[in-house]
């Protein structure tokens, strides 16, 4: 796990992309943590998709949880950091970049959002 502090103003990164995957866990101290993932279109016609890994914390993680679901288009607003760690299976020194969250967007208007119920006018009281 990777605490992150917010000292530096010049690492600031912000992407529009697909939710690809979410996972809301508490560390034991009962902090909320979403690891996710986005998708971004190719930038070449060929070109293949990105995948960007990310992680939120507490309400920001919460809310990105409770508002979003895969295929929805979301804004992130963060940092970047560079995880290391050593391979279980040959030894060898791995590293990724990957965001650290501090805010989102709504990238989609409700009535750009699939998911939500279809009223018919017949159901209104009025």
């Amino acid at each position: 796990m990777v605490e992150f502090e917010r000292k530096s103003t010049m690492n600031s990164v912000n992407i529009i992309g697909k939710v690809q995957s979410l996972e809301l866990k508490y560390t034991a101290g009962g902090k909320a943590m979403l690891k996710g993932t986005i998708t971004m279109p190719p930038m070449k016609k060929d070109g293949p998709v990105q995948f960007i890994e990310w992680t939120a914390w507490e309400s920001t993680a919460e809310n990105i949880d409770k508002y979003f679901q895969k295929g929805k288009k979301i804004g992130l607003t963060g940092n970047l950091i560079q995880e290391v760690w050593n391979d279980r299976e040959t030894g060898s020194k791995r590293s990724k970049l990957a965001l650290v969250v501090r805010s989102f967007t709504f990238c989609e208007s409700k009535s750009e959002d699939s998911s939500q119920p279809d009223v018919s006018l017949d159901d209104c009281p009025f």
